[in-house]
């Protein structure tokens, strides 16, 4: 014979074993929810009163503080607009009064909720009219021109003096001169030498002197 806490030991009160490990229930709250009962308090034979949430659908619930403040912040402190409204309620591992126990807790979403929200966007599709130019990306190629023309000129090398362009670095063209008329002196004579005239012997050349 297979048996389970839930059956050996039937509550009252929902509890933990009415809960899937690892899942979730869902339970309608009924009208006049919410209502104050007393409890024995474990250990002692002192009696303490605690909140009990009724349901419309499900067994009731016994509130702690963080359940009740729960409930408080999805449905507001007027617990007459509670009613109908439905909530989701899981576990959670806890240790109470010296032993770890699952306990019961109310969610605001279910878990499959909470996973569809964690699911990143995925990224925007990157423009095929876009252009790439230098490390950065423009809307047209009209803009990547523009970027590429306000870019100052790249540094020079040799001491950062400009290269000269081709035609400064061609040597200078060699003009040939126009060659100019040789002019001779005509040839002279004894004769033609004035015999009083000092004539240095240097001045007389072998065309002076007739053969």
């Amino acid at each position: 014979m297979i048996i389970t806490v839930k059956e050996a030991f039937p509550s009252k009160w929902l509890s933990s074993t009415d809960v899937p490990e690892g899942g979730e229930i869902t339970g309608i709250i009924a009208a006049n929810c919410l209502v104050k009962e007393k409890f024995k308090k474990p250990g002692t034979d002192k009696e303490e009163e605690k909140w009990v949430l009724y349901f419309r659908d499900q067994k009731p619930m016994i509130l702690n503080r963080g359940n009740l403040e729960m409930l408080i912040l999805l449905f507001g402190e007027d617990t007459a607009l509670w009613t109908g409204q439905q909530i989701i309620i899981g576990t959670e591992w806890v240790t109470a009064f010296g032993k770890t126990t699952r306990g019961l807790r109310i969610r605001p979403e279910t878990t499959e909720d909470r996973k569809a929200q964690t699911v990143s966007a995925p990224a925007p599709p990157v423009s095929s009219a876009s252009v790439i130019f230098d490390g950065k990306t423009f809307a047209t190629m009209d803009d990547a021109i523009a970027y590429a023309k306000a870019q100052p000129a790249p540094a020079q090398q040799n001491g950062g003096q400009q290269e000269e362009t081709p035609q400064e670095k061609a040597p200078p063209r060699k003009t040939r001169s126009k060659p100019q008329p040789q002019t001779t002196t005509p040839a002279r004579f004894v004769d033609d030498v004035d015999p009083n005239a000092s004539v240095a012997a240097d001045t007389i050349t072998d065309k002076d002197v007739p053969f």
